[in-house]
């Protein structure tokens, strides 16, 4: 599975965008919000694009977070859900 993305700030591009700190968080479909978690962290490239493969093992719900700084603003992407087939 390939989770990929792009930062944008306009306000703030040249600080904002590049070298930040993604983190991929995913729960299970269920669960409220407050349930996601963290389970793997990346770096934007310097025009604020990521991305990364990994494989997923069951179904759940995904999304990708950057935390607030001192210049920037926190920022959430839309959720996202994989449903993951058992081979037969």
């Amino acid at each position: 599975m390939r989770f990929s993305g792009q930062i944008d700030a306009p306000q703030n591009e040249a600080g904002c965008e590049p070298d930040q700190t993604v983190e991929l968080q995913r729960k299970k479909k269920k669960a409220p919000d407050t349930a996601f978690e963290t389970f793997a962290t990346l770096q934007s490239g310097t025009t604020g694009k990521f991305t990364s493969v990994l494989v997923a093992k069951k179904t759940r719900v995904y999304r990708a977070v950057v935390q607030e700084s001192g210049t920037c603003e926190d920022a959430l992407s839309n959720t996202e859900k994989v449903k993951v087939k058992k081979r037969r």
